[in-house]
């Protein structure tokens, strides 16, 4: 790529980014305003004549490493295992 093809990428990727940015926080304020309505009306669902909500509670169960790496650190160093991954950032 030619370095005002790479500019273009990257100035077009900036304003995609910024865009999905606004639609994240509109999505956001909008599930919002459908769990007020949910919490003020004593319901875990919604209905219309297109589309359902539901918000519903769910019980899970996870292995708490912290206390684990605490009170066992031997063994919890044996099953250890170190991974790497890249992380891309356009500023």
């Amino acid at each position: 790529m030619t370095k005002r093809e790479l500019n273009s990428a990257a100035h077009k990727l900036r304003k995609l980014n910024a865009m999905k940015k606004e639609l994240e926080n509109q999505i956001a304020e909008l599930e919002g305003t459908l769990k007020a309505e949910m919490t003020a009306t004593g319901t875990d669902e919604l209905n219309g004549s297109d589309w359902r909500v539901s918000w519903h509670e769910i019980e899970t169960s996870r292995f708490d490493v912290t206390a684990f790496k605490n009170e066992n650190p031997g063994v919890y160093s044996m099953y250890q295992k170190v991974s790497t991954t890249r992380r891309f950032l356009i500023a």
